[in-house]
């Protein structure tokens, strides 16, 4: 589940500084990392991290929506999947655990509502009153 790799991601992430808050609900998706030198990893940058599957499951939804259209498909590359996490957890150096991002947990709000909007969009391009055609 998205919960589980979230978890282990974090403690990966983490490393030897350890883990102050390691958390995610199942039912919200609500998720906390937060290593024991009081930094958050970069989690958006990341494979198996909340994130990342945010944004992936908002690349598909959208891609969804274009109904093959290859214009808007290629919309959704470049305003979602183009930003979805790519780094394995697993691959970090220790010592690169350090690196922090300032609002961890709400970065899947940021990154919910920036796929929202695409998808939005993408959606709209598609409907009648939209002249474009390529």
């Amino acid at each position: 589940s998205w919960c589980s790799s979230q978890i282990s991601s974090c403690a990966l992430l983490c490393g030897d500084t350890g883990l102050d808050t390691n958390s995610c609900d199942h039912n919200t998706l609500d998720y906390a990392c937060i290593c024991g030198n009081s930094t958050a990893p970069g989690l958006q940058y990341y494979t198996e991290t909340m994130p990342t599957f945010i944004c992936d499951k908002a690349y598909e939804n959208c891609v969804d929506n274009a109904n093959g259209d290859s214009t808007t498909t290629g919309e959704c590359e470049d305003n979602i999947k183009s930003h979805c996490g790519t780094l394995d957890p697993a691959s970090v150096s220790k010592n690169d655990s350090s690196t922090a991002a300032s609002a961890v947990g709400s970065s899947s709000a940021i990154a919910a509502s920036a796929a929202l909007n695409t998808v939005s969009r993408a959606s709209a391009a598609d409907s009648p009153s939209s002249s474009d055609s390529s």
